[in-house]
This record gives structure tokens, sequence and C-alpha cells, in this order.
């Protein structure tokens, strides 16, 4: 029986097999790992969005892994490996038109985590760069559906992709050992 995965699961495991064998290293002891799962919210900045039209957000998955130092019980330097799905929707109810674009980034976070005492919550608020690989346009014109790839060269959509990120999560401890993960 062979197994097939795709290259972006191939590229969580091999940065969740590298993050865990930094961790056995007796240098790095300290320092927490984990994988993290979620959903992106995005838009683009649009300038000359067509009259009828509106532009939304758009949800998309997010996995990854972290490695993070901690400082004190409650604060760390966190620097995560995501691949996420970012883009825009823009529609125009009254002819039924959709215009949506998917864009695959695999990112690099790097900021503050502060977990909350007592509570297994934590916040974390940074700066990212990201590079995409790869994406698409659908076009949806009443119940007719165009995909359209998009080519990177023409100038439309920039590769490189630079950011805030902020987020909200839960931690769940694996491991009795894990000191902050």
């Amino acid at each position: 029986m062979i197994l097939k995965f795709s290259k972006m699961k191939i590229r969580v495991l091999l940065g969740l097999i590298f993050l865990l064998s930094l961790c056995s290293l007796n240098s790095f002891s300290q320092f927490g790992v984990g994988v993290r799962t979620g959903y992106t919210v995005s838009s683009f900045n649009f300038h000359d969005i067509p009259d009828g039209y509106k532009a939304r957000l758009k949800t998309g998955p997010l996995r990854g892994v972290y490695l993070n130092k901690p400082f004190f019980p409650f604060l760390a330097l966190q620097a995560d490996f995501i691949l996420s799905e970012k883009g825009a929707r823009i529609e125009n109810t009254n002819l039924n038109n959709i215009i949506l674009t998917n864009l695959d980034y695999m990112s690099i976070p790097v900021g503050i985590r502060v977990n909350v005492p007592i509570l297994p919550l934590y916040a974390y608020a940074g700066v990212y760069a990201g590079l995409c690989t790869s994406g698409f346009r659908e076009e949806i014109i009443n119940d007719t559906i165009t995909r359209i790839n998009i080519n990177f060269k023409d100038g439309e959509y920039k590769r490189l992709d630079f950011g805030y990120h902020f987020a909200v999560g839960y931690r769940k401890s694996l491991s009795p050992f894990s000191l902050f993960a």
C-alpha cells in the first residue's frame, strides 16, 4: 500500500520533525515546541472595486509548528512556521456574481506570547514574513464557475507578504515534561 501525501503535509511533517529533534539536544531543552492549527481571516486592500461590489473577509485554514523560548512563566518569544490560505472575496448580490481569490502562503511569524495565568489560554502578537507558493481565482457568475490559476509574473499579485500577526489560542500540553507548550 502506497501512501500519498501532499507537498504541504510533507512540509509540516518535516518542520515538526526538525523542531522535535532540536528539543532533544541539551542546549534546546528549555525551548517549548508545539503544533498550531486554526483559521485565518484575510482580505486585500482594494483600490478599484467595481460599482455594486462589496469586499468581504475570507477565512482559510492554518497549520504549522512553533518554537518558543520562555523568559517568565507567562511570557515567551515565539517563532512559527505556518502554512495558511489567505485571500479575498468580492461579491455583488444583485447580479449573483462572486470573485474568490485563494493564495497559499508559507509564513514565519515572530512575536511575543503571553500565557493567561491559571487558564490554558494565550495571546500572541508580532510580525511575519510570508511567501506565496500558489494561488487561483474563481469567478462565479450566474452559477457558472471559472477557475484561473494566478500568474505572479504579471505583477497583479505579490509573492512576498509582510505584516502583523495576532492570535488567541488554547494551549494543551501532551507531555508531562513540557514547560511552556
